[in-house]
């Protein structure tokens, strides 16, 4: 057991850096102690029950569940938003988007790839409410789904990646093909072109890729770009 001398140190060891929010080297300063022997009494403070941490979560905030969620799947974040509104799939897409959005603004880093599915109405609503990230360089946005739908749709793709890849400081690559096509002769054929394959050999390097995971039947986006799955097809993939 600590003497009551030493009881005493730790005290005021723990006010100083608690309760005046001094650091941890001016604490050893004044005190004539070592910046280690500040830190062993710092954490003897907590064994001793000097000090009591607590950690008082916000309302909507949702950690126990992401804990759970990250020690269940093995992942390595989780972030669960707590939505005003659970009937609006507009007011749901906003605020996951913007959730993701703070997300990628604080992890991406320099030399990143980051690789887009770009037909996603999550991914919209991240690319809107991220704030310019501070110049990193040598970032590159991939776009890692082609185009979907008519030919005029598939634009959106290639705008979204481009609209990224502005925020971030970064360089946009383009993935010039339709995302589905009606034959393995055709994929074959696109697979050997020499700018698709460029693309193709980036896909190994993406550090961080931005996937929207939804149903099967189409979101109001996708099918108002002219969506190329037919009933039947849509009932296959469901099965």
């Amino acid at each position: 057991m600590a003497s009551s001398d030493e009881l005493r140190l730790i005290a005021r060891v723990a006010r100083m850096y608690y309760e005046w929010q001094m650091r941890q080297a001016e604490i050893a300063a004044q005190l004539g102690l070592s910046q280690a022997t500040v830190s062993r009494l710092l954490a003897r403070a907590q064994q001793e029950g000097i000090i009591r941490i607590s950690v008082n979560i916000p309302q909507g905030i949702h950690t126990g569940l992401e804990e759970t969620l990250i020690k269940k799947y093995g992942l390595r974040d989780a972030i669960v938003v707590d939505s005003i509104n659970y009937d609006d799939e507009k007011t749901i897409q906003k605020e996951v988007g913007s959730a993701a959005a703070y997300y990628l603004e604080n992890i991406i880093r320099q030399n990143e790839v980051v690789g887009l599915s770009s037909w996603s109405a999550t991914l919209i609503a991240l690319v809107d409410a991220m704030h310019p990230v501070p110049r990193r360089p040598n970032i590159k946005v991939v776009q890692i789904l082609g185009g979907v739908g008519t030919a005029s749709a598939q634009v959106h793709a290639s705008h979204l990646t481009s609209r990224l890849a502005s925020l971030v400081s970064g360089t946009a690559v383009f993935l010039p093909v339709p995302g589905v096509v009606g034959s393995e002769a055709a994929l074959r054929v696109l697979a050997e072109d020499e700018n698709v394959r460029g693309v193709f050999a980036l896909f190994p390097r993406v550090t961080t890729a931005l996937v929207g995971i939804g149903a099967v039947e189409p979101s109001h986006l996708l099918a108002a770009s002219g969506n190329i799955f037919s009933e039947k097809e849509l009932a296959a993939l469901s099965e």
